[in-house]
């Protein structure tokens, strides 16, 4: 997929010199860093997050009333916030876990421990056959799938 084919994102732009804990990958962005909102973005959408010259720094989810205004999603520029996404970081997070689990002899465990799998704000814990998900923040609960 090339860039122009991408889907066109409302641009958060940060203040001038407020870029460098994203460029140090930290997921989150907080008010104080914010200059402006470039277009229309509603609660947990997704947006571009760009430094104050325009240069794109990574794409996140949107939460305008919070402190922490974006939780990144991908510093990958190339990446698009879809279906299939969702279902890498998943897969990738349960491959892990499941090695894990295996070689431990455990049934209950922490699946999806949000940015730590690249997916903030989403919890998922397996009890033995249940499975516990909690969004606590609105971008997956924007974008899930149901």
């Amino acid at each position: 997929m090339t860039e122009s084919t991408f889907p066109q994102y409302p641009r958060l732009v940060l203040s001038k010199g407020r870029e460098k804990s994203l460029l140090r990958r930290h997921p989150w962005v907080f008010s104080g860093a914010v200059s402006r909102l470039e277009g229309k973005a509603n609660l947990g959408e997704t947006i571009d997050i760009v430094d104050h010259q325009g240069k794109w720094l990574a794409r996140g989810a949107w939460s305008p009333a919070s402190q922490i205004r974006a939780r990144v999603w991908t510093f990958d520029k190339a990446e698009s916030i879809d279906i299939a996404f969702f279902t890498r970081r998943l897969r990738q997070a349960q491959q892990w876990r499941d090695w894990l689990a295996k070689k431990d002899g455990l049934d209950s465990y922490r699946l999806i421990a949000g940015e730590s799998d690249g997916l903030p704000g989403v919890t998922i814990d397996r009890f033995g056959h249940f499975w516990c998900c909690n969004c606590s923040a609105p971008g997956p609960n924007i974008n899930a799938p149901y």
